[in-house]
């Protein structure tokens, strides 16, 4: 069975420009009939508050539609971060783009935690 499955793939950061332009990626991956976005994080070597705050409205996006949203490629510091700030309980991680496409099979589907997500909204992320 053939998943479509768009990547996003931000070149370094996702500050500014570059965060409305990986929103804006996001939203057309939606609207395309993506079943699956999937973040490739392999060109970015950290991730502030601000940029942080940019994934989970990414994340939203996607949960207000029959799409679902997975990280890879994430640096060992990237993976202490979504540890630290509790990311990795929120976010579907996988380890590489091949990875993306058993999580699609019926049998492993797993429901977002939208629970975690909306209380998120009253996180406050130091930079």
């Amino acid at each position: 069975m053939k998943f479509k499955i768009r990547i996003v793939q931000p070149s370094s950061s996702l500050r500014d420009a570059a965060a409305t332009q990986f929103l804006l990626e996001i939203k057309q991956a939606i609207g395309s009939g993506a079943e699956a976005v999937l973040v490739d994080l392999k060109n970015v070597a950290s991730l502030a508050s601000a940029e942080l705050i940019v994934l989970v409205e990414g994340l939203k996006l996607v949960q207000n539609s029959p799409c679902r949203l997975f990280i890879c490629s994430l640096s060992d510091q990237l993976k202490i971060v979504f540890e630290l700030t509790g990311l990795d309980q929120v976010f579907e991680l996988v380890s590489d783009p091949q990875e993306v496409s058993q999580f699609l099979q019926p049998t492993h589907r797993v429901e977002p935690l939208k629970a975690s997500v909306a209380s998120l909204d009253r996180l406050q992320l130091a930079s």
